[in-house]
C-alpha cells in the first residue's frame, strides 16, 4: 500500500478540488473562490501529480470526474464539513465563554460532595469557571429548567422519569449506594448492611409526595420487591426535616450517601445490600446558551473523578 504524506497538501488544494468537481469547470470554480483560472489549474495538476491519481477527465466543453476523482470528493466533502463544525463550534464556544452557566441543586444535597469538589476541580484545570448556583426544592429545580431559568440541573437519579421528556437530555452515573438513616439506639445501627426485606418492621419517614412524588415511588417500589409495602410513620417536606422527626429512635429513612444531613453525627447509616443511586445531570435541547451541552459532559467527566 503506498503512503502518503498528508503534508504534501494543503486544505486550501482540497477546496479547489472541491470546487471544481462540483462545478464540473475550472471557470465556475476560479468564480466561485475568487481566485483565477490559471491559479485552480495549477493547484488541481499539484494535487494529481502529488497523489499519482488522475482526478478529471477534460474536455472542451467541462470537467469529468474519474471513478478516483468522485470517490476522493465524497470523501474529501465529508472532512470539509467535519472541519467546518468544528471550526464553528470553537468559535461558538469561544464567544460563549464569557456567559454564566446557572446549575441548579437540590437544596437538601451536600453541596459540598454534590457539586463544590466538581467546581473546584474544573477551576483548577481551567476548563470553566463562570458558574452561577441555584439551590431548589425537587419540584422547582424541574420547572425552572424548562423555564429556562436554569441551564443544568444536577439531582438525585430518582428524579431522572420527572425529566424523561422531549425537552430534556439527561445522563446518570452511579453514585454510591442507598443508605438507611436511623438513630444510634436502633437495632440495626451496629450492621455493616441491611437487606431491604429487614427494614419491613420498622416506621419510615417519607418525603411528602407533594413535594417529591418520585422519592415515595422509590422507596414504595424498593419494598414491594423485598415483597411488602412500607410503614409510614410520618410525611415531611423536605429530607432537611428528617432528622427533627424520630419519635421513637425506631423509625428510618432511605437516602444516599449526598443528602445534606449524611454525615450528621447524631443519625447511623447503614448501607441497603443491592440498592444502587445514581446522580442525575439534565440539560434542555434549546438553550441560548451554546456551552451548555460541553459544560456539562465537562461537569460529570469532574464528577466521577472526584468521586
Amino acid at each position: 500500500m503506498k503512503y502518503f504524506n498528508m503534508l504534501d497538501i494543503k486544505l486550501s488544494q482540497i477546496q479547489i478540488f472541491l470546487a471544481a468537481a462540483q462545478r464540473e469547470s475550472i471557470t465556475k470554480a476560479a468564480q466561485y473562490l475568487h481566485l483565477s483560472q490559471s491559479m485552480v489549474s495549477k493547484n488541481i495538476k499539484y494535487l494529481e501529480d502529488t497523489l499519482g491519481l488522475y482526478l478529471f477527465i477534460r474536455d472542451k466543453q467541462h470537467l469529468r470526474l474519474t471513478p478516483a476523482g468522485r470517490h476522493l470528493m465524497e470523501e474529501f466533502s465529508d472532512i470539509l464539513a467535519l472541519s467546518q463544525k468544528a471550526l464553528e463550534k470553537a468559535h461558538t464556544i469561544q464567544a460563549g465563554a464569557s456567559l454564566p452557566v446557572t446549575v441548579g441543586l437540590p437544596d437538601s444535597s451536600n453541596l459540598e460532595r454534590i457539586f463544590l469538589d466538581t467546581k473546584n476541580l474544573l477551576q483548577k484545570e481551567k476548563k470553566f469557571t463562570n458558574f452561577h448556583t441555584e439551590c431548589l426544592p425537587f419540584q422547582d429545580l424541574n420547572r425552572q429548567l424548562l423555564k429556562g431559568e436554569l441551564d443544568i440541573v444536577i439531582t438525585c437519579g430518582f428524579e431522572l422519569p420527572s425529566y424523561q421528556q422531549e425537552a430534556f437530555v439527561c445522563h446518570s452515573l452511579p453514585a454510591g449506594t442507598y443508605y438507611t438513616y436511623m438513630r444510634p439506639e436502633h437495632p440495626l445501627s451496629s450492621r455493616d448492611s441491611v437487606s431491604v426485606q429487614e427494614l419491613q418492621p420498622y416506621s419510615f419517614l417519607m418525603v411528602s409526595p407533594k413535594d417529591t412524588p418520585m422519592y415515595e415511588q422509590l422507596v414504595v417500589q424498593m419494598c414491594s420487591k423485598a415483597g411488602f409495602s412500607p410503614l409510614v410513620s410520618k410525611y415531611v417536606s423536605s429530607p432537611n426535616a428528617f432528622i427533627c422527626n424520630f419519635d421513637t429512635g425506631m423509625e428510618i429513612f432511605i437516602a444516599d450517601t449526598y443528602m445534606r444531613d449524611s454525615e450528621n453525627q447524631q443519625l447511623v447509616r447503614v448501607p441497603i445490600q443491592d440498592m444502587d443511586s445514581t446522580m442525575g445531570f439534565i440539560y434542555r435541547k434549546s438553550n441560548e446558551n451554546p456551552l451548555v451541552p460541553y459544560v456539562c459532559r465537562q461537569i460529570m467527566e469532574a464528577w466521577e473523578i472526584t468521586k
